[in-house]
């Protein structure tokens, strides 16, 4: 369990960090690529029943550095959480 929740706290910090240094390398000559983003959608489904009105959607967008950042993470969890002690 302790592993598990390591990873998910390593990922989520991945890609909030991946997210700020694909914003900041976006503008940075040499180092734009980072910053490239990919999207992907799957546009939007509605769903009209008269008394409730139901709409999906799903976005996704990430850039490389956010990649890398989740690829270092998956070397870097386990090690932390070995380091870990509980009680």
């Amino acid at each position: 369990m302790k592993n598990k929740l390591v990873f998910l706290f390593c990922i989520i910090v991945a890609i909030i960090i991946g997210t700020f240094l694909g914003e900041i390398c976006a503008d940075t000559p040499y180092l734009e690529w980072l910053g490239r983003n990919f999207a992907f959608s799957t546009g939007i489904y509605d769903l009209n029943l008269h008394f409730v009105k139901l709409t999906l959607g799903l976005d996704f967008s990430i850039n490389l550095a956010q990649v890398l950042m989740m690829m270092i993470a998956l070397y870097v969890s386990p090690k932390i959480a070995s380091k870990i002690q509980i009680g």
